[in-house]
């Protein structure tokens, strides 16, 4: 039994703004916390940097009820 996928749709604004986080992570990190706060609600992604290229996975959220302003950021790495 597979569980359905329930993350909310990653847009192309969204999108946009995940590489723009991304390129102002110093040099010689290769782990980062990054958050996601839309008008789905918020969610923390785990990331990691494989052969230059980062990969994101392993998300915990909460959603919202009613509309709430985006921003993506950065929020820690190692």
């Amino acid at each position: 039994m597979s569980l359905p996928d329930v993350r909310p749709p990653i847009t192309e604004p969204i999108r946009q703004a995940i590489r723009d986080a991304f390129a102002v992570v110093p040099e010689g990190k290769s782990s980062a916390l990054l958050a996601i706060i839309d008008t789905n609600g918020a969610r923390l992604h785990v990331a990691w940097k494989v052969n230059e290229t980062w990969r994101v996975g392993a998300q915990v959220g909460i959603p919202f009820g009613g509309k709430v302003e985006g921003s993506v950021s950065i929020e820690a790495v190692w």
